[in-house]
């Protein structure tokens, strides 16, 4: 049997035919892997913002009570080191009415 350009045509054809079925099944296993990975990540991405919504409460909470515990004026004494002689004043923590975030020290002899 004589190879002529009918057979070369013919097996060219037949291998762009094979050539495109293996090469779309490894597109569409690399499409499924990519879709498993974005998947994934949007899995971890819902994780984070379920644990941002808890660290945001959490940390509304430690604000409110933190402004709960300053909204009143706190007294404690604290000892100054004198040369001549040991003595105490009154340190005074009282908030501020105009800007509630922040807090006003005063020392009392």
């Amino acid at each position: 049997m004589e190879i002529n350009s009918l057979h070369i045509l013919l097996a060219f054809i037949i291998g762009l035919f094979w050539g495109g079925i293996w090469l779309g099944l490894a597109c569409r296993h690399e499409l499924q892997q990519w879709r498993k990975y974005a998947a994934e990540c949007e899995n971890e991405i819902a994780y984070l913002e379920r644990q941002l919504d808890v660290e945001q409460r959490i940390y509304a909470r430690l604000e409110t009570q933190l402004a709960a515990k300053f909204s009143r004026a706190e007294t404690f004494r604290q000892p100054e080191n004198n040369d001549d002689e040991n003595t105490s004043a009154e340190t005074v923590i009282t908030q501020d009415q105009a800007n509630p975030a922040r807090y006003i020290f005063t020392t009392q002899d």
